[in-house]
């Protein structure tokens, strides 16, 4: 997946680095982390709402899956870093998480064919996502271009008749 139009605050990015470095390497991620500790409000370990945060990301409990006592943004958000983590799996020498994920749930046949990706609803959800960013992408470099030409058509002046 292309950047974005606006580069993403150096605040948040380095505030997620973490998390997205324990999903790309996608071997597990035990609770709490200590790859999740610089995400705590105290950038430590130790500190207090670590276990908290790392038990709404992966929707447990004292370490313990209950899916009965999941409400559904806690599904939504474990499914969605499940697909994300078998995105990269399946597409290791992705040049990003994006890349990975965009191969994972909107091109080729994983979404469809792959156990785990064609297990869980919001895949098919996420490809939507995804297609539709990569369309609405596209119609914005179509109408940058024609805007572009306009204004070089207004800086030449009258063509010949």
């Amino acid at each position: 997946m292309p950047a974005g139009r606006h580069a993403c605050p150096p605040a948040v990015a380095e505030f997620y680095a973490p998390l997205i470095a324990a999903a790309e390497r996608a071997g597990g991620l035990s609770l709490p982390s200590p790859a999740l500790g610089r995400l705590g409000l105290q950038q430590d370990v130790g500190t207090p709402d670590l276990e908290p945060l790392g038990e709404v990301l992966s929707a447990t409990v004292d370490g313990q899956h209950d899916p009965q006592a999941w409400t559904g943004t806690d599904a939504t958000r474990r499914t969605t870093l499940r697909i994300l983590a078998r995105s990269w799996q399946l597409n290791p020498d992705a040049g990003s998480w994006l890349e990975a994920f965009a191969a994972g749930v909107a091109y080729g046949s994983a979404a469809r064919k792959d156990p785990l990706l064609a297990g869980e609803k919001q895949t098919a959800a996420w490809r939507g996502v995804v297609l539709r960013r990569h369309s609405v992408g596209a119609w914005r470099h179509l109408w940058a271009a024609l805007v572009e030409q306009v204004r070089e058509a207004e800086t030449q002046g009258p063509g010949p008749r």
